[in-house]
């Protein structure tokens, strides 16, 4: 074999080993990059939504069949004559973690309530990408684009729509204190014009009205006074959003 072709090929197989590394640690970053989402296996209560669709929902279903394995919530609905927010009693199933919980509290609040005199505060069409929890308090609640697309706009309009999902979610689990909401993935500068969603929110009673006539009966239990709006005081953790 000539002396060159020897020294290519000589060139070659030591050269060989690094581009057999380089594409071994691109394929190794590629499927370890995440697009800007909190990392959900990183997070053992960080679920997401779309990964369980109607399979998740049926097997909640099945298991869910007894009564003890029932826990009862207030989902905050908007009124349909005025400026209010309305609970309304419902059950959840027991679940083992909190996020499978939280995200049936958001699909009841998308469904829409049982009693009359009330509506979902949510757009139509309106889904649940994706709920994460974090050890700090923080709620991250990511809905598709119909939140912002398919929303009438107003001022009290996207303050409803942004506190009937802080206030479910706060309001029911008191380990969640900050919700952020998220439209398809992504932080939008408002919900439709007016509300901010810049930063996390904190529950906000003072727009709540007298509970609904729901399936659990519409009373809300005595431990619970919260329902009265609270007192209002600074909480450098977190802003209304409002704008």
């Amino acid at each position: 074999m000539p002396a060159r072709y020897r020294s290519r090929r000589g060139v070659a197989g030591r050269f060989l080993p690094l581009v057999l590394c380089s594409l071994l640690f691109c394929v190794c970053a590629g499927w370890g990059c995440g697009d800007g989402q909190p990392d959900a296996a990183g997070d053992p209560e960080a679920t997401s939504a779309e990964d369980s669709g109607a399979e998740w929902l049926a097997a909640l279903e099945e298991a869910g069949a007894g009564e003890g394995n029932r826990l009862k919530v207030f989902i905050f609905y908007q009124s349909s004559t005025r400026n209010l927010l309305l609970p309304e009693e419902n059950e959840i199933f027991r679940t083992e973690k909190l996020t499978d919980q939280a995200k049936q509290v958001i699909e009841l609040l998308v469904r829409g309530p049982a009693g009359r005199g009330a509506v979902s505060a949510l757009p139509p069409g309106t889904r649940l990408r994706s709920l994460f929890l974090f050890e700090d308090g923080l709620a991250v609640a990511d809905f598709s684009g119909e939140m912002s697309r398919a929303h009438p706009g107003g001022v009290w309009g996207e303050r409803a729509s942004v506190y009937a999902v802080v206030n479910s979610l706060i309001f029911n689990f008191p380990s969640i204190r900050r919700v952020k909401i998220l439209v398809d993935g992504r932080e939008a500068e408002t919900l439709a014009g007016h509300v901010s969603l810049a930063r996390s929110f904190i529950m906000d009673l003072s727009m709540v009205g007298a509970p609904l006539s729901g399936p659990g009966g519409g009373e809300v239990p005595e431990e619970r006074p919260v329902l009265q709006p609270p007192p209002v005081t600074a909480d450098p953790a977190a802003d209304s959003g409002t704008g």
